[in-house]
Parts: structure tokens; C-alpha cells; sequence
């Protein structure tokens, strides 16, 4: 899928030249735009893709499980060494 964008100059229309790898740079949001896995999508100027909202739900989500894990492995640690977190 090819980009094609146009942006309002002295009153005219002019067509945004895409990048080397198809975007096309926003001045006004200071990202480039293209398309990631059929969908329209935010690029830095370092070329990193900006998450949507869902991915960084996502990612917290699985951090947090990541979280809760580790407490558990390091409750149990502290078990098995006959402390008891209750009582302390």
C-alpha cells in the first residue's frame, strides 16, 4: 500500500514526497506516517513505531503479571527460609 498526502501551501495543495521507506513526514505532529501491519500508523524520526493505546494497555498488562509473579517466586523464597511475612 503506497501513502500519498498533500499538504496546504500559500492556499494551493502540494504532494508530500514519501521517504526512502514510504512515509510521509507531518510537520504539524513532528512524526511520519505509514502503514504497519495493513494499518495506518506514527513513526518517529529515529524510525521506532509509536504504540497505539491498546499496545501500551497491552504491555502494562503483561508487566503487572510479570510483577505478581516475581512476588509470588520471592513470597515462596521467604517461606521456604521459614519467614513469615504475616509476622513480621
Amino acid at each position: 500500500m503506497e501513502l500519498q498526502g498533500f499538504h496546504l501551501v500559500d492556499g494551493k495543495y502540494q504532494e508530500i514526497q514519501p521517504s526512502t521507506d514510504a512515509r510521509l513526514w507531518s510537520q504539524q505532529l513532528e512524526l511520519y506516517l505509514g502503514v504497519y501491519e495493513g494499518k495506518l500508523r506514527f513513526f518517529t524520526t529515529e524510525n521506532q513505531l509509536i504504540l497505539s493505546s491498546e499496545e501500551l494497555a497491552q504491555q502494562a498488562d503483561e508487566r503487572a503479571q510479570q510483577a505478581e509473579q516475581e512476588i509470588a517466586r520471592l513470597r515462596e523464597v521467604l517461606r521456604i527460609r521459614g519467614i513469615d511475612l504475616e509476622n513480621i
